[in-house]
């Protein structure tokens, strides 16, 4: 319509600010506050990386349902390349569901190959389920991309591994 007198005002000001102070905030370890602003900002802004961020306040708060909801809504609006996978998986985890846990961190190995916690966190969960093949490639893994060599937990697994 020529000469409305409507127009769509610019905020990306306002979101930045909240999108900064809720970081400030889950890096200060006031999860309740960043969640908050995060849920105020769903109302605005609809990505797959604000659910991601929602759902991690959700899991540092042990609000595990919710991790989850947030975790899966961000993987239906972006599904390659996702961080969600790996968040998800440890909610699956620390809901003894070792299945759905592996097959979240799979998702994410596949993107994220030299990520040593997820290597860590599939060798681990098939140790646990007496899969050795798997599990030992996974160690190998993550041998190969930790970043602390030095760490006594390391050294235990290099250690278990040349035994084996």
């Amino acid at each position: 319509m020529a000469g409305s007198e409507y127009y769509i005002q610019d905020n990306s000001d306002i979101e930045d600010k909240k999108l900064e102070a809720a970081k400030g905030l889950f890096k200060s370890g006031n999860y309740a506050g960043a969640l908050k602003l995060y849920l105020d900002m769903v109302n605005t802004s609809f990505s797959y990386k604000l659910y991601y961020e929602i759902g991690r306040c959700y899991y540092k708060l042990n609000d595990f349902d919710n991790a989850e909801d947030a975790f899966n809504r961000s993987i239906s609006l972006e599904e390659i390349r996702n961080p969600s996978y790996v968040y998800l998986g440890n909610v699956y985890y620390k809901q003894q569901n070792v299945h759905m846990a592996i097959e979240n961190w799979v998702k994410a190995f596949s993107f994220r190959p030299n990520d040593e916690s997820v290597c860590l966190n599939l060798a681990t969960s098939y140790f646990s389920k007496d899969m050795r093949f798997q599990s030992l490639f996974y160690y190998l893994k993550y041998l190969k991309y930790a970043k602390d060599k030095s760490a006594s937990y390391y050294l235990e697994i290099k250690k278990s591994i040349s035994d084996f």
